[in-house]
């Protein structure tokens, strides 16, 4: 067990920490330690839990019909959404998908594309989404595979994943070089 989000001052220390590591810095036990963050932090404590298989992982990830996704809210390296402890696959969750693809540990790249773009599209009903072609709307990504990965991990979760080069929401150019231009596309599906 990993310590996430805390919602008391003098919990943030403890964020991205081992709960034994917290246990002994407390002089507590593991579990009194546990019940202690959640007291003080009136139930707002979160935390990150070991128990997935990563083989099964990748095996359950191939299967056709599995589309690739995150269970993470609205993220970003500043401001109000910054203040937090997520999980990192809220940052990393796509790239490290993709990162495996070009590497060659599980589907074929364009196979991974259509997991995490066609496929939930068409499996949530949203027309003209998810496909390049004349007349879809035009979300498009450019990266470069050689650089492309994900930099978020326990200790740093409010990392961007590298490699991203330009991105394209509605036709509209929102990301150029690496960097935001400011423009913002999006539109409520």
């Amino acid at each position: 067990v990993v310590i996430g989000s805390t919602a008391h001052p003098d919990h943030a220390g403890f964020r991205g920490q081992p709960l034994d590591a917290v246990a002994r810095r407390m002089n507590r036990e593991p579990a009194e330690a546990a019940l202690t963050l959640m007291d003080k932090d009136a139930l707002g404590t979160g935390a990150f839990f070991f128990g997935m298989s990563e083989t099964n992982l990748w095996r359950i990830l191939a299967e056709p019909w599995v589309m690739i996704g995150s269970d993470a809210s609205l993220r970003a390296p500043w401001g109000v959404l910054s203040r937090d402890y997520p999980h990192p696959r809220a940052y990393g969750a796509f790239s490290r998908f993709l990162r495996a693809a070009l590497d060659g540990r599980t589907v074929p790249v364009p196979e991974a594309i259509r997991k995490m773009s066609g496929l939930p599209a068409a499996q949530f009903r949203l027309a003209d989404r998810g496909v390049i072609r004349r007349g879809a709307a035009a979300d498009l990504l450019v990266l470069d595979p050689a650089r492309l990965r994900d930099r978020a991990d326990y200790g740093n979760p409010h990392a961007l994943a590298e490699g991203v080069d330009f991105v394209c929401v509605n036709g509209v150019s929102t990301l150029e070089g690496g960097a935001l231009t400011g423009a913002r596309a999006g539109r409520v599906l």
